[in-house]
């Protein structure tokens, strides 16, 4: 109800008044989906990590790394116009090294008769040389280990958060660090 008196209020005034308190508002709202859309995006880069580790099933785990990946894209959107741009390079790069580990993973799929449960699998390392290769050489990228592609996306990303003095106008808690 009080909510209802406030926009009340506000809709009485002349309409310059009106006009100043809709920037405000306005600014407010902007605010708060900055601060919900780089909350999300934290919990989410965390969930996907923590959902992945607990897994046994190869595909289920390239899955939940999709999504903590999603998380970093997420946070990297709410932290303005750099963050933005290094989010969708890292959409980019992201889809070349997923791809990479997600065709790793049906050759090993393929060359071990279905079976998904990673439990299962051990020294094929030897027996399928190109595929180890190929699917470490994702695994570095995921990582972000230079000079694989997810150095140059993921870790800008978190560059930009740690070099971010506000986030909507609030300042950030590491801010003068």
């Amino acid at each position: 109800m009080k909510i209802f008196a406030v926009w009340t209020a506000f809709s009485k005034t002349k309409s310059e008044d009106a006009a100043q308190k809709k920037r405000a508002l306005n600014a407010i709202l902007i605010s708060l989906g900055v601060h919900l859309l780089l909350i999300v995006g934290a919990i989410t880069l965390l969930f996907g990590a923590i959902v992945g580790c607990a897994k046994d099933d190869m595909k289920k785990v390239l899955a939940a790394s999709t999504m903590s990946q999603i998380g970093y894209m997420m946070l990297g959107a709410g932290l303005g116009p750099i963050g933005w741009a290094f989010s969708i390079f890292h959409l980019f790069t992201h889809g070349f090294f997923k791809a990479l580990m997600f065709l790793g993973a049906g050759s090993v799929m393929h060359g071990m008769g279905d079976q998904v449960n990673m439990r299962r699998f051990g020294a094929l390392r030897g027996a399928m040389k190109v595929t180890w290769l190929t699917f470490m050489m994702g695994w570095l990228a995921i990582l972000g280990v230079p000079p694989f592609s997810g150095y140059w996306s993921k870790d800008k990303i978190i560059e930009a958060a740690f070099s971010a003095d506000s986030f909507g106008g609030t300042t950030a808690l590491w801010a003068g660090w």
